[in-house]
């Protein structure tokens, strides 16, 4: 019994069920990556000729001493982070 409005639980309708309508709490799929795990990234298509072309003349001025402090420095910012912007659960 509902002491709000004096109606019983099972008085309330239950709306029918669509068809594809998804996951429901039921099939304990509720807050569960669809995917177990890290998937390593892949593209979707191959470059197009004009993209190779200007990766390959743009790799040249790439100063990868520069890219390596930087890559060096973010590693030891985002190290000891832990909890929603953690990179692997532990």
């Amino acid at each position: 019994m509902n002491p709000e409005n004096d109606t019983n639980d099972t008085d309330i309708p239950t709306p029918a069920p669509q068809e594809n309508a998804g996951p429901t709490p039921a099939d304990g799929t509720i807050g569960q990556p669809s995917e177990p795990g890290f998937t390593e990234p892949t593209a979707d298509r191959p470059p197009t000729e004009e993209e190779a072309a200007i990766a390959e003349r743009l790799a040249a001025d790439v100063d990868l001493e520069r890219v390596g402090e930087h890559y060096e420095e973010a590693m030891h910012t985002g190290a000891d982070i832990s909890g929603e912007g953690q990179i692997t659960p532990e």
